[in-house]
């Protein structure tokens, strides 16, 4: 009996991991100037207006950014930075 239901406690917990389970994806890159030099603090940001999404990061002292963990759908990114122009993306990054 307490075998039993063991089974259907680690059955359970199994059927509830698998539920949790969901396709996310990544946008990175590296940011640079007109002479190929790498940018480092430029705002970088990742929008999906069809669920309401905005994420927003810093690139690195090396130029990269990444926004992991994204829901599928397609993706607005801009990148801006005084001195720079803004530069945007509009619908440009699907994730699936």
């Amino acid at each position: 009996m307490v075998n039993k239901q063991w089974q259907r406690l680690v059955w359970l917990c199994v059927m509830i991991a698998g539920w949790e389970q969901e396709i996310t994806g990544t946008i990175a890159g590296v940011v640079q100037d007109q002479s190929g030099s790498v940018v480092p603090g430029v705002e970088v940001y990742v929008g999906n207006l069809a669920i309401n999404f905005e994420k927003k990061t810093l690139t690195s002292d090396v130029g990269v950014h990444a926004v992991p963990l994204l829901p599928t759908g397609r993706y607005d990114v801009s990148a801006e930075m005084p001195a720079f122009n803004k530069f945007v993306e509009n619908d440009s990054t699907r994730i699936y």
